[in-house]
């Protein structure tokens, strides 16, 4: 929506009359409106019982603002796709925003996945003895079976590609904001003490990580399941 409101009014009651009884309605305005638009909207958008209402103004708008939208609406407010880092924080746990919609791409990744291999030999192998050929498994093995991508992925044999990561396991390090590789440096394990250093990494036999730093260019490739 976001369109006009005689546009949007009819439209939505259009789709309301043809909805299932167990059916929900969403809408997106795509920050569309001034925040006067979207009180003034308000009322207006109550008979039509909207499980929630996406980005009604800009997502920089100002908190004012959005708490202000959060009070008129009867449906929760949603959004979060074009908020980034420290600002998505503050929205989510201040609940002016009912529902929460990262955008993992924006964001800049999965935040905390970069610290996996060092949390299991932390929290598995160091504390509950859980076996490193299991660990191997857990983030080599088990994600090549899942995803087809094996046997060329997730082992160390002749046709498999090289990669591996070499770990330096009496090592500990407090986990720093700087050590993130993410766009948004943020992650729920900053500040905690991790075994393991991963020393070296390499991909498809060539060293792209070493001693702290990249070391050469982007050889990423696009890799699809296997022909089952």
């Amino acid at each position: 929506i976001g369109f006009s409101e005689p546009t949007d009014v009819e439209n939505l009651r259009r789709i309301r009359f043809a909805m299932r009884p167990t059916e929900k309605l969403m809408v997106d305005v795509n920050m569309g409106w001034t925040v006067e638009e979207a009180l003034r909207m308000a009322p207006i958008l109550q008979e039509f019982d909207l499980d929630w209402i996406e980005e009604p103004i800009l997502a920089d708008r100002p908190e004012a603002e959005w708490r202000a939208l959060a009070h008129a609406y009867k449906a929760p407010l949603a959004g979060g796709e074009n908020l980034r880092g420290q600002e998505l924080l503050q929205a989510a746990s201040d609940i002016w925003l009912g529902v929460i919609q990262p955008d993992v791409g924006k964001w800049g990744g999965i935040s905390g996945c970069q610290s996996t291999l060092q949390l299991l030999l932390t929290e598995g192998h160091t504390r509950r003895q859980l076996p490193l050929a299991t660990i191997t498994r857990l983030v080599a093995a088990f994600p090549a079976a899942r995803f087809g991508l094996a046997p060329r992925k997730g082992r160390l044999a002749i046709g498999s590609d090289a990669d591996i990561a070499l770990v330096d396991l009496p090592a500990t390090a407090i986990l720093a904001s700087a050590d993130l590789r993410y766009r948004h440096q943020h992650s729920p394990y900053v500040g905690r003490t991790l075994c393991g250093r991963v020393a070296r990494t390499m991909v498809r036999g060539k060293t792209v990580w070493c001693d702290g730093r990249i070391v050469s260019d982007p050889i990423g490739q696009l890799v699809t399941p296997s022909a089952r």
